[in-house]
């Protein structure tokens, strides 16, 4: 349960899903956030999920490469002509193989939508 970040609450009896909580340092005092600190926090907060993609992709040029162990099989997809014109220009583009640009598409979707502990589980 640890891995999907939830936390046993033993005054509950429930398993608690843990967000990011500041801690304030002992011997410093926490001021009061004026109105306009106040719209700023808010809006950081409003886009967290966006403001950690940027930070987190802050060489857009460099896409990660992932290595997966084990069997290869085919997969056949239908695609309309002109995604698989635009897929094939930005492969040859950013000198990816075609698997690789659907297994890094694949596995950056899983990670944006809730599987990123079962991806980290994938690479071990």
């Amino acid at each position: 349960m640890q891995e999907k970040n939830y936390r046993w609450n033993h005054k509950a009896q429930r398993y608690e899903q843990q967000v990011g909580e500041l801690s304030q340092e002992p011997g410093k005092e926490a001021k009061e956030p004026t109105g306009n600190e106040e719209e700023v926090i808010q809006l950081l907060m409003q886009n967290k999920d966006k403001l950690l993609e940027v930070l987190n992709n802050a060489d857009a040029e460099s896409l990660p490469r992932y290595s997966i162990s084990g069997v290869r099989i085919a997969k056949t997809i239908h695609l309309s002509h002109k995604l698989n014109e635009l897929i094939k220009q930005f492969t040859e583009d950013k000198d990816l193989k075609q698997r690789e640009f659907f297994e890094l598409a694949a596995l950056e979707l899983m990670k944006k939508y809730g599987y990123e502990a079962e991806i980290k589980g994938l690479m071990e």
